[in-house]
């Protein structure tokens, strides 16, 4: 391997570190100017993916830089449209400047799409990265989602390429030895409104901070409803009245008045 690959040692830690330790700590010994990121579970495809971006991000002097992936489970490719699989279709690309196939995209133009650029198919200036201070090390969970929109938030040049050049494993939720299935589903949830309640009050572009208003309203029910299924009506009904203050109608109503008078009525049965 020579001086391609330097292998770190991490001390251990009581609860393990997560994967943003890791993470922040080889982009602390990296000495290019671009981060390149891939799981250990995924593979880049395309054998032109980092001499592509090379050339792009040397002309462009873009800030990112994101392309598309394949998605397997199972060894089988599934999941086509997702992430920022249909961007380019809603791209008018005579209005670009293209270089090797590549463009510059706005926010507005990357929250046109219902998803967002995963880590393997991501390549960030450094100076960028530690200008956001890097990964959240305290994020368990979607911790990639939460640095996307850290990124473009605070870039001012982004490229798009719109060519498929990693593969992505999905995690097979009946094994336990992942950080996607070892986290409980409640857990996870929780995990996502902590970094949605941050970026809404961090975050400077008004739309993205209106996206994550959305995809606040939407876990706020979704830990309600769990909460419910597992018979904890007093805890719903708190997440569900939160979620109903941020986004009315009348069936979350419904819902929310009926966990409501069920945790009073929960309450009395046990004195």
């Amino acid at each position: 391997m020579g001086e391609k690959v330097r292998i770190l040692h991490i001390e251990k830690s009581w609860n393990g570190h997560g994967p943003n330790y890791p993470r922040n700590m080889g982009v602390r010994i990296a000495k290019g100017d671009y981060l390149c990121f891939l799981d250990d579970d995924d593979e880049w495809i395309d054998e032109n993916h980092l001499s592509v971006a090379y050339e792009t991000l040397k002309q462009s002097k873009a800030d990112v830089y994101f392309t598309n992936q394949k998605v397997y489970f199972n060894n089988e490719c599934t999941f086509q449209q997702i992430w920022l699989a249909k961007l380019d279709s809603k791209i008018d690309k005579s209005t670009k400047t293209l270089i090797n196939g590549a463009y510059p995209v706005t926010i507005n133009e990357l929250l046109s799409v219902d998803g967002f650029c995963h880590l393997n198919t991501s390549i960030v200036k450094k100076e960028l990265f530690f200008e956001i201070n890097g990964f959240d090390e305290h994020i368990p969970y979607e911790e990639d989602r939460a640095f996307y929109y850290r990124v473009i938030d605070a870039a001012k040049l982004i490229f798009h390429f719109p060519k498929e050049t990693s593969r992505h494993n999905v995690p097979d939720a009946t094994k336990q030895s992942n950080v996607s299935t070892s986290v409980l589903k409640l857990e996870r949830m929780l995990s996502r409104l902590s970094f949605l309640n941050y970026g809404i009050v961090q975050r400077k572009n008004e739309k993205i901070r209106d996206l994550l208003k959305k995809h606040r309203m939407y876990t706020l029910k979704a830990i309600s409803e769990e909460l419910y299924q597992s018979g904890d009506y007093r805890t719903a009904s708190h997440y569900a009245n939160e979620a109903l203050i941020v986004g009315f109608n009348v069936k979350w109503l419904l819902f929310t008045s009926w966990l409501f008078f069920r945790a009073i009525f929960e309450n009395k049965e046990k004195k």
